[in-house]
């Protein structure tokens, strides 16, 4: 915030108070986010209410902003967004006792779009799909996708350091510790973060027998390239998707290698989430429980898992009671048992 030394005499625009604002949050969110943030701030909010003063702004300055939004044809997600600045900002003003409310709080938005259809995959289309984008540059990353349910940025982020085989290398298990995500600021450049989405993605997954394989045949093939390219192909990075030189693999990119894939196969277009929502639909209607699937795929807490895939949980209580009457049935222990 702003200060003076004469606060009485003080005016607190909305442009000083987001400032304020953004600048605390540089040091508790992403350079993504914050990026978002200032650009909704800049390009929007800042020309419809920045130089007002906050403690002369009422709700209703506040809905004729986002009415101009809509009828300007802003989205609603950046509505929300744009909305979510202000609010923030003028929160952090009634906090400081510079207001005694918030004129953005409550302001009825649009509702985000809803993520669209994701079309159903039976297990011939995952076959397809796998066997299709073997030979992919990316091959092994769809099995981090549509098999561990691995989000974009982990699988491009997966390290050959973050692996730890069995002895006989039948079985591995892969560490998320780190992400690879659009620089918003400088183009959508690949951003290696040393960080996961969020602390509860952060996690060790047992990897299933064919992601293994896969793995396998993966570091034969990126051996032989690493060799025939060892005059640029970068020593430190240790990366197991790369791009063609060994580079950080742009995050876009995945999107038109997909394309081809499918396009190869005939399989329905999942879209690349759609990947990672097959494998914790596969996990649900195979029985496994929330918990584990939630562990796997890296959701922080189980509601969330049960809120997205709640509707495809087993709802069949028999083998719940048919455990609960074997619990019952065990036969009594004699007072010598231990």
């Amino acid at each position: 915030m702003p200060s003076s030394s004469s606060p009485e005499t003080e005016v607190w625009t909305v442009a000083a108070v987001v400032d304020g604002w953004l600048a605390g949050r540089k040091a508790t969110v992403t350079a993504n986010t914050v990026s978002r943030y200032e650009s909704a701030y800049r390009l929007h909010l800042k020309a419809a209410l920045g130089d007002r003063d906050i403690t002369m702004l009422t709700r209703a300055d506040v809905r004729a902003a986002v009415r101009a939004w809509q009828a300007a044809g802003m989205g609603a997600q950046l509505q929300n967004r744009v909305a979510l600045v202000l609010r923030c900002a003028l929160d952090e003003a009634v906090e400081d006792g510079i207001l005694a409310a918030n004129p953005a709080a409550g302001i009825t938005l649009p509702s985000p779009k809803k993520r669209r259809d994701i079309p159903h995959w039976t297990p011939d289309h995952l076959r397809a799909f796998l066997a299709g984008g073997e030979h992919d540059q990316f091959g092994v990353f769809w099995y981090f996708t549509a098999l561990e349910g691995m989000r974009r940025a982990e699988g491009l982020a997966l390290r050959w350091s973050d692996l730890h085989w069995s002895a006989d290398e039948a079985d591995c298990r892969a560490t998320i510790v780190q992400t690879v995500v659009p620089d918003m600021a400088n183009g959508g450049a690949p951003l290696v973060q040393a960080r996961a989405k969020t602390k509860g993605s952060q996690r060790t997954v047992t990897l299933t027998r064919p992601t293994v394989e896969a793995l396998k045949r993966h570091r034969d093939r990126q051996a032989f390239q690493r060799q025939k390219l060892a005059d640029v192909w970068p020593a430190d990075l240790d990366l197991i998707v790369t791009n063609e030189l060994g580079g950080v693999v742009r995050p876009d990119a995945v999107k038109g290698h997909r394309l081809a894939v499918v396009a190869g196969t005939g399989v329905p277009d999942p879209g690349t989430h759609g990947l990672r929502h097959h494998a914790a639909t596969a996990m649900l209607r195979a029985g496994v429980s929330a918990a584990i699937v939630a562990h796997k795929i890296g959701h922080g807490d189980i509601t969330l898992t049960v809120n997205t895939y709640g509707h495809l949980m087993p709802t069949d209580q028999a083998a719940v009671n048919q455990a609960l009457e074997a619990f019952l049935a065990q036969p009594a222990r004699t007072g010598t048992e231990a």
